[in-house]
């Protein structure tokens, strides 16, 4: 369940970020199941990689839906990822 998270945010920011499907296509191949290692290659590192889409005062907003809604045994993994690595995200 993480990574089909992981998957579906990198697809959404593909279609909402320019230049994110690219940056993302350099991280291609990357098979892990450890969350963490997943949400560098498939989120942090693209976004650190392209421009920010905005104006300087903008902030993108990420809205993560539905987390009640994984396996138990899934929602500590990606609760404590969002917790520790959304801050190396770009301050966009």
């Amino acid at each position: 369940a993480p990574t089909a998270l992981l998957r579906s945010l990198a697809g959404m920011l593909c279609a909402t970020v320019e230049g994110f499907e690219d940056a993302l296509k350099e991280s291609a191949g990357v098979e892990s199941d450890k969350v963490d290692e997943l949400f560098e290659a498939l989120v942090a590192k693209p976004l650190r990689s392209v421009k920010a889409p905005r104006g300087a005062d903008d902030a993108l907003v990420l809205v993560i839906d539905a987390l009640d809604e994984l396996p138990r045994d899934a929602l500590k993994p990606v609760l404590l990822l969002l917790a520790t690595e959304l801050k190396t995200l770009p301050p966009w």
